[in-house]
């Protein structure tokens, strides 16, 4: 697995999320497929919802991907 060179030059008390997150990631491959599909699905309805109510800001692709860009940088 890849982290990057700015994760591994963090020191080990702030990986504490990267490991979560890589423990999560393997506890997704003892699911079926038709398991993930139902959670994407659950996620997609629980952000729809978000948008709806609006609780979170959208943002348009131009935008979006403006700013992935700039992160890049």
């Amino acid at each position: 697995m890849y982290l990057g060179s700015a994760a591994m030059e963090s020191p080990l008390h702030s990986r504490g999320s990267a490991v979560l997150a890589r423990d999560l990631l393997k506890s997704l491959d003892a699911l079926t497929e038709a398991e993930v599909e139902h959670l994407w699905l659950e996620e997609a309805e629980r952000r729809h919802q978000e948008i709806v109510a609006g609780a979170v800001d959208t943002l348009s692709m131009e935008e979006a991907l403006s700013t992935a860009r700039a992160a890049r940088r």
